[in-house]
């Protein structure tokens, strides 16, 4: 059985589904782009952020996010949205895929400029989708839309398309 607390978050306003784009996955790694929405669907918040440290090739490649990327559109650093974020997301129900690493990223990035992170209570779709969820070969993102025939809206690997994708899966555990 699906566990309850999944179903009960369910359009709701006050359960958020994160994502974030990241220059990588060290640990020195930083925030590029975050989305919020909430399991109505409604976005919440979603910005690019200029990086302190270098972007990975690597994820650049995945995110198509780069320093020109950024500054064409403006993007300014972390502190710049922090406090919007994390009166947002702190004490909040956080859900996503993978999301202790969006997690983790938020911390990160929080510690470079010193900023106190938000608290978060976090669940894992991903994890809930392999417990509940048809076994996959592949159980990134993009494969389980794939698999489940559900279509993104907006480009795979982008914030809020990932967050919107999550909200897709969770209604299919459902």
């Amino acid at each position: 059985m699906l566990n309850q607390n999944i179903c009960g978050l369910l359009n709701r306003k006050d359960a958020l589904i994160l994502d974030a784009e990241t220059t990588g996955v060290s640990q020195k790694a930083e925030l590029l782009e975050l989305a919020v929405i909430d399991t109505t669907g409604a976005l919440r918040f979603q910005v690019l952020i200029m990086p302190q440290g270098r972007i990975s090739r690597r994820a650049s490649n995945v995110n198509s996010l780069t320093r020109d990327v950024l500054k064409k559109e403006n993007a300014q650093p972390w502190p710049h949205h922090h406090a919007a974020a994390h009166a947002l997301l702190n004490d909040a129900i956080i859900l996503g895929w993978k999301v202790d690493f969006d997690a983790r990223m938020i911390r990160q990035t929080c510690d470079r400029y010193d900023l106190v992170s938000p608290v978060m209570d976090t669940i894992d779709i991903l994890e809930h989708y392999r417990e509940h969820g048809p076994p996959r070969q592949s159980y990134k993102l993009e494969a389980v839309m794939q698999a489940e025939g559900l279509a993104y809206e907006g480009t795979a690997h982008r914030a809020e398309a990932d967050a919107r994708a999550v909200l897709a899966v969770m209604r299919t555990l459902i």
